[in-house]
């Protein structure tokens, strides 16, 4: 169980010294709200000593620190950076002379292919 979520339950039995719940009542339902879906598990574990990332639970948890518990969800690059990408594109003769309008149709059919930057509605 993860350090928060036992923060969580302990911070629901917080009484004072008369005896009364420390919480509020919303806040106590938010906590049960947040208690009431399961905790993730981790998806990786990095080596503190070597730094090595691997993606099946070690046997022994001594030494490696879980990542993250879901994968994060990318973020479309900005125009900014498109900008810099499409110009730095010129400077390789292969790929010919790609106008920044068309670096950026390209790259943002790309991003959608792959899922990002489209709502998942």
């Amino acid at each position: 169980m993860s350090k928060e979520r036992e923060q969580l339950i302990a911070d629901l039995s917080i009484k004072d010294r008369d005896g009364f719940f420390y919480i509020t009542r919303e806040l106590q339902a938010e906590i049960e709200e947040l208690l009431a879906h399961p905790e993730q598990e981790p998806v990786a574990w990095m080596c503190n000593l070597l730094g090595d990332v691997v993606t099946y639970k070690p046997n022994v948890n001594n030494g490696y620190t879980p990542l993250y518990t879901a994968p994060p969800k990318p973020e479309p690059l900005s125009d900014e950076r498109l900008r810099d990408l499409s110009n730095s594109i010129n400077d390789y003769p292969d790929f010919g002379n790609v106008s920044v309008w068309q670096s950026f149709y390209i790259a943002r059919l790309i991003e959608k292919e792959h899922g990002i930057g489209v709502d998942d509605e």
